[in-house]
């Protein structure tokens, strides 16, 4: 409150003594500069969160297999801009709920017009679980 006023009426009492805004410089800093997810700036501050949730991970599982997907239409020979089908196993539940959650991101990005869960042996690793991929121009 007392910076705020000083702001407004450029001038602050001070041990008797009278400071113009002219004569100091207010800057803002970090109240825990040890804190490596807490950075100041003159004009701002920024606290990032450090903490994993669940939503992030399933959104990372989510882009790593768009990014599988993508690789292996490479691999293939298909053109961009061709529509594909996608069979899909997985032995993780996270991956699964992932999957279902990010189910139009996942069609989105990869144009894929059908996907569907199959019951096929997982043979492909995707971070630290298996599963099962397969893409077939549509």
């Amino acid at each position: 409150e007392n910076i705020l006023n000083f702001i407004n009426t450029k001038e602050i009492k001070f041990n008797k003594s009278t400071l113009s805004i002219n004569e100091v410089h207010i800057t803002r800093q970090a109240k825990d500069s040890n804190n490596a997810s807490l950075l100041s700036s003159d004009n701002f501050s920024v606290h990032l969160s450090m903490e994993i949730t669940d939503e992030l991970i399933e959104e990372r599982i989510a882009r790593e297999l768009v990014s599988l997907i993508q690789k292996k239409r490479k691999e293939i020979g298909l053109n961009i801009t061709d529509r594909i089908n996608i069979s899909f196993n997985t032995d993780s539940e996270v991956a699964q709920v992932s999957v279902n959650k990010y189910a139009d991101y996942i069609n989105k990005e990869t144009l894929c017009t059908k996907f569907e869960m199959v019951n096929k042996k997982m043979d492909t690793d995707l971070l630290n679980f298996k599963i099962f991929l397969e893409i077939n121009r549509n």
